[in-house]
């Protein structure tokens, strides 16, 4: 760990000293003769920029994002922009007739272009981009822009005898503030960048703003302030550089690593999410499930129990976890198991709805009539993958259905069959009984039994009734039927 420090504290202190000479070469330049100061400084400017282009273009298949492609964009245009002010600066003479206004309008043109493509770049970070449309872009809009300039109709940056217009200066603190806002804008993408570019990019957001920052204060071209802004510029330019060559050059399948990695981590938490959801909708469906107050089932294809509700462990007397993995066989007789497996079977070949009455012993060996609700349920090819099912227990109902129809077929006192149920027997065998088959009906009536019911009570007639209803049923046996027709004893 020590001596990585040391090695970053003398690549740091070897940085500061090549810096300071190169601050003292330029100082002297600038002393000696400005012109040759200024083409040197924007020379590195454009040769620098003019590097990171062909090292982008070259090096497209290593980028996963348009970041670095669209600041080249960007900065092949300011260039063109740099080149012109370069050539346009007092005491070239390329530019007959035109005075200190045109380097700085061109100069300010540089700076806006510079400063918007440091903020498109930031905004259109993970976005897809169609490069040559972007390079069109900037083309056109630069050739426009410039040629406004040399026709005289872009804002006047610098008048002699004047000095700096409100224009250039309001502008500089513009492009200042622009270049603040996609440092910010940066800081956001922090995480999707290496670490060592992150921090180039940083410096060379941040020299740019000093820049800008110190051609807003200097009053000559030849004072401190002046030189500073372009020693800033040029280091701006550097980090710049730095940070692409560490992109496409030095380190490019670092930087790959490192967006597989925080895909790999996109990923993980969108799995972890997507787990916690199947855990909330499973937690959901089990609660759903318990909340039904019918047992409810669902089996494999093999007839494996997957699980049960809460209302089938109370009729069975068995946990879920009991139920999992035994089938029909194990928890039925096998006389009434057969019936249900085979009922499985048809219904996984046929995948419709199956509704059929049936018997269950429940957990105390009680039979029970039950009556089946049971689907297929399939994957998303439409492979059946098990069954669904519900019963009711329908035993009560049952039970009532039969007392409902006894009443309306027999006569409450004696228990015998009623005029219902004659007049039932009487329809069922029209069609059954053959031209041979002789039946015969033999009516029986007990008169003035009224006089017994007004004398000793109903109680004591219902009791001779149901008497007499027990000597008749005892002559006639097994040979025939007696009926009551209730009438008015």
């Amino acid at each position: 760990m020590f001596g990585l420090f040391e090695n970053r504290v003398s690549k740091l202190a070897q940085f500061v000293a090549l810096q300071s000479l190169f601050l003292a070469v330029l100082f002297l330049l600038k002393t000696y003769n400005y012109n040759l100061f200024h083409i040197i400084a924007e020379g590195y400017s454009i040769t620098v920029a003019l590097c990171i282009f062909f090292i982008v273009v070259n090096s497209q298949e290593y980028q996963s994002n348009n970041f670095i492609s669209l600041l080249t964009s960007g900065f092949v245009a300011t260039v063109a922009i740099d080149a012109l002010h370069t050539l346009a600066f007092r005491g070239m003479n390329i530019f007959d007739g035109y005075d200190a206004n045109l380097p700085t309008q061109l100069w300010i043109l540089a700076r806006y272009t510079s400063s918007i493509t440091l903020l498109i770049a930031v905004l259109l970070f993970e976005k897809k981009v169609r490069l040559p449309v972007a390079y069109a872009l900037y083309s056109i809009i630069t050739a426009l822009a410039i040629a406004a300039i040399f026709a005289g109709d872009f804002p006047d940056a610098f008048i002699p005898g004047t000095g700096l217009t409100t224009f250039k200066i309001v502008s500089e603190y513009i492009i200042i503030a622009i270049i603040g806002i996609a440092l910010f804008l940066l800081s956001k993408k922090k995480d999707k960048l290496d670490e060592s570019t992150y921090a180039n990019l940083c410096l060379s957001y941040s020299f740019a703003i000093l820049s800008e920052w110190m051609f807003t204060l200097y009053g000559d071209p030849f004072d401190l302030l002046n030189l500073l802004g372009h020693y800033f510029k040029i280091l701006s330019v550097y980090f710049i550089y730095k940070a692409v060559i560490q992109v496409a050059v030095t380190h490019p399948q670092k930087i790959i690593f490192r967006e597989l990695e925080l895909k790999k981590q996109d990923l993980e938490r969108e799995v972890q999410d997507s787990i916690l959801k199947m855990r909330e909708d499973a937690s959901f469906l089990r609660s759903l499930l318990n909340a039904i107050p019918v047992p409810v089932f669902y089996k494999d294809t093999e007839g494996r129990y997957l699980g049960v509700n809460k209302t089938f462990e109370e009729f069975y007397g068995k946990t879920e976890q009991e139920m999992i993995g035994k089938n029909v066989f194990d928890i039925a007789p096998v006389e009434l198991a057969q019936v249900y497996h085979a009922k499985d079977l048809e219904l996984f070949r046929t995948k419709a709805v199956q509704v059929y009455d049936g018997q269950l012993k429940n957990g105390q060996g009680v039979v029970r009539d039950v009556v089946y609700h049971k689907a297929a349920f399939t994957d998303l090819a439409g492979n059946v993958r098990g069954l669904i099912g519900t019963f009711l227990d329908v035993t009560e109902r049952k039970k009532r259905e039969e007392e409902v129809l006894f009443l309306s077929l027999h006569d409450l006192p004696t228990g015998l069959l009623n005029r219902n149920a004659l007049r039932k027997l009487s329809l069922d065998n029209d069609n059954d009984l053959g031209q041979d088959n002789k039946w015969s009906v033999l009516f029986m009536d007990i008169d003035n039994f009224r006089i017994v019911n007004d004398a000793i009570g109903h109680t004591m007639g219902d009791q001779m009734i149901n008497e007499l209803a027990e000597k008749i049923k005892a002559c006639v046996s097994d040979r025939g039927v007696v009926y009551r027709g209730e009438g008015d004893e």
